[in-house]
């Protein structure tokens, strides 16, 4: 197995957004983006849907934002070094299609 660099800066960033994203949560603090610039960010609707699909409310978490199964590839894409897989070009495809739906989402939203 390879060495992931940085693995406990890594963990501690991890830890601190958790928490961060947690205290949102609890407090019910709106999106900064949304609020500032008045349309949704790309992931608006991310904590909520991670919460639901924790509850196993599948069906709630897709309406908060259809993208939430993403956050763990996501998150162990960073934390493996951006190498998920042997092959570079499906790593790089997987990022991709991920960062199309993100998008594509958010174009939905604020239309």
């Amino acid at each position: 197995m390879k060495k992931i660099k940085y693995l406990k800066e890594k963990l501690f960033l991890s830890i601190l957004f958790f928490i961060v994203v947690l205290l949102f949560y609890i407090f019910k603090i709106d999106c900064i983006y949304k609020t500032v610039f008045g349309i949704p960010c790309v992931c608006c609707g991310m904590t909520r849907a991670v919460f639901s699909a924790i509850r196993f409310d599948f069906i709630s978490a897709f309406k908060f934002n259809p993208m939430f199964w993403s956050l763990p590839v996501i998150y162990l894409y960073f934390l493996l070094d951006g190498k998920l897989f042997k092959s570079k070009k499906l790593n790089i495809t997987i990022i991709s299609f991920i960062i199309l739906g993100l998008v594509a989402n958010w174009v939905i939203k604020i239309l």
